[in-house]
C-alpha cells in the first residue's frame, strides 16, 4: 500500500516532506510497518514534492474491518509527527460459521 505525506505551504515556512522527513523513523499501522520503497511526486499540486511511502500490507497489522490507520515518524530536526486517516479494507473473507454449530451438538 502507498501512503502519502503531503507538503504544506500554508505555514510561515513550507513543509517539504521529501527533504524533511527521516524515512527510517516512519511507521504505519498498528504493527508499525517500515517503508519498503519511497518516491517523491507532487500529489497535491502545490509545487513541492510529496513523499510517497510503500508498505507491505501484512506487516501493517491492519485487519479486516479496520476503519482508520496511523502513520508516525520524525523529521531530521527531531520533530515527531502522527497522521491518522480513514481506511477501507477490501477482499476480506468472511469467517465460516462455527462448523455448522459444531455439527449440531455432536
Amino acid at each position: 500500500i502507498w501512503v502519502a505525506i503531503l507538503s504544506d505551504t500554508s505555514a510561515g515556512s513550507p513543509f517539504d516532506p521529501s527533504s524533511q522527513v527521516d524515512i527510517p523513523t516512519v511507521e504505519f499501522g498498528p504493527d508499525g510497518a517500515k517503508a519498503i520503497r519511497h518516491k517523491v511526486k507532487d500529489k497535491n499540486r502545490d509545487g513541492i514534492g510529496d513523499l510517497l511511502l510503500r508498505f507491505k500490507i501484512p506487516e501493517t497489522g491492519i485487519a479486516c474491518g479496520d476503519s482508520e490507520a496511523s502513520l508516525t515518524g520524525a523529521t531530521f530536526d527531531g520533530q515527531s509527527f502522527t497522521g491518522t486517516d480513514s481506511v477501507k479494507t477490501v477482499g476480506c473473507k468472511k469467517a465460516k460459521k462455527a462448523k455448522k454449530q459444531k455439527d449440531k451438538g455432536k
